[in-house]
Parts: C-alpha cells; structure tokens; sequence
C-alpha cells in the first residue's frame, strides 16, 4: 500500500522497541527474557486481538526494566525514530511516563533529558524533528505527578504535552486535575487516555480535566450520551 507522509501522535516510547535491542539491554542488567531470540521475543511482545490489557501491561514491564539508565533511554528514542522514518512518518510525538524509569536514581528531569538528547540525535541524523509527551500514571499519588509537570516544564524544548494513563479502574483522572491544570497553565497540551479499560465514566472524568485529546475512549460506544 502506497500513502503520502504520515504523523503519529499516540506512540509509547516504551511499546515500540525493537526485540534485539530488549534482549540487549535486559541481559545488561541482569533481566531475564521469556525468551532469548529476538523473533521468539518479537512474538512473546506482540500484543494479540483479545489480548487482556494486564497481560498487555506485562510486555511494557519487560521493556522498562532495561531502560533504567540515559544511554538506554537515549537509544531507543533514536532508534524509535529511525524505524518510523522506515515507514515513512516525518513527524512524531512519543509518549513515556518518567517515574518507570527511575527505579536506578534517576529523576524525571533526567529521563526527559535522556530522550530528548535521542531524539535530538534523530534529527540530527535523519530530519525528523520529534516531539515528547511526558506521562503520568494514574495510580500514582498527585504529588508524584506534579513532580513530573514541573519537569516537563523546566525541561522545554521537545516537550509538547502530559497524558495521564495506566489502570483506569479505581483511579479517575481527576484524581491528577491539578497537575493538568498546571501543564495547561504553562502552556503544554493535554491528552488523557480513557475509556480504554473502564467504561464512559472515565471518559467523563477525562473531559472534567478539559484535555485537548483523548487517547482511545473506544468505551463511548458503551452511553453516547456523554457530552462534550
């Protein structure tokens, strides 16, 4: 199939890594693999139609247990890059919750720098001038989100937007409405993933937040009676 340039607006850092660089940078650090070739692994990671989103969540934890360190963040957002380029993507925006990456010492303003000196690279070598999207995660406390906020704020640059995502049930994303608030006040745009595993409520409780996007939201179909 033939197509003109495309953009991709919804693309997880983490969920776009190729197998062989898992396989390397988990065997790094001492992390074991379901499996120990890369197309074994490709297929373990593939996320398969009817596929649990817990199950789904699980291959995103396999991946962030080796990007633990910036020159592993700094790879894959250069590598994120160059496989888009292959498709044909001139422009990006990828998305990634600071706080996954942290468990070795490293603050969320050090993550984004990570990924944006990858991402600088990438535009550097292949044109393609990408864009960040900082997450935070919806069972996390307000106060760690307000913490990746300010990063993303201090950090400038490359950072577009915040998102919210992760479990849904049990965790509105009004529960981090101050934190949104304060992206928009300082001029971010906002995207919150919702009705993705829980039903229109969550959707509601997104658009309570006044958020420029909504990531998924496929449950609407479940009362389209909600409004705006």
């Amino acid at each position: 199939m033939t197509h003109g340039p495309l953009v991709v607006l919804h693309d997880h850092l983490d969920g776009g890594v190729r197998p062989s660089t898992v396989l390397d940078l988990c065997h790094a650090v001492g992390v074991a693999t379901p499996a120990d070739d890369a197309a074994a692994l490709g297929e373990w990671m593939t996320i398969t139609p009817g596929m649990e989103l817990v199950d789904a969540f699980s291959r995103f934890d396999l991946v962030n247990a080796g990007l633990q360190t910036a020159d592993a963040l700094r790879r894959v957002s250069l590598e994120g890059v160059e496989d888009l380029a292959v498709d044909g993507v001139i422009h990006a925006e990828f998305r990634f919750a600071p706080l996954l990456h942290t468990a070795t010492g490293m603050t969320p303003a050090e993550v984004i720098a990570a990924v944006s000196a990858g991402l600088d690279e990438a535009h550097r070598t292949i044109g393609i001038d990408a864009r960040i999207i900082a997450v935070m995660m919806r069972d996390q406390p307000l106060d760690i989100s307000m913490q990746v906020v300010e990063a993303a704020i201090s950090a400038g640059g490359r950072i577009v937007g915040v998102d919210v995502a992760g479990i849904e049930p049990g965790f509105p994303a009004e529960l981090h409405r101050p934190a949104v608030e304060r992206a928009a006040e300082a001029g971010l745009g906002v995207t919150i993933h919702a009705g993705e595993m829980d039903g229109p409520h969550q959707i509601a409780s997104a658009l309570a937040c006044e958020p420029s996007r909504i990531g998924h939201g496929w449950r609407i179909i479940d009362d389209c009676t909600v409004e705006n």
